[in-house]
């Protein structure tokens, strides 16, 4: 088949898609963190992108009610990230395959 006569899925705006407004905020701010500390979830997923190295160039930690997007600084993650995954009660889903990389570049 000649995919110039392939037909494109619909361009959709993401409030078509989720009907919630997703939040999102920055975790260089420190009142990003001291929100999520102030009251920790008891679950958070977790991904990241550029994972081959270590750290990875982007976290993403989603709550029920908002994201952070941590971008690595300095070639280490921040200190909050890090006693996030420290913290036996918080559950941590990492959207990650077999190859567990989403977690050995987290350390």
């Amino acid at each position: 088949t000649d995919i110039r006569h392939e037909k494109s899925k619909p361009v959709k705006e993401l409030s078509q898609v989720f009907s919630a407004q997703l939040t999102i905020f920055d975790s260089s701010d420190a009142a990003t963190w001291e929100m999520f500390w102030k009251n920790p979830p008891k679950i958070v997923g977790i991904d990241t992108e550029g994972n081959q190295t270590s750290p990875p160039i982007l976290a993403q930690i989603s709550t029920d009610d908002y994201t952070i997007l941590e971008v690595s600084k300095h070639n280490t993650i921040s200190t909050n990230l890090q006693r996030l995954l420290d913290d036996d009660n918080i559950i941590k889903v990492f959207c990650d395959n077999f190859s567990h990389s989403d977690k050995k570049c987290l350390g």
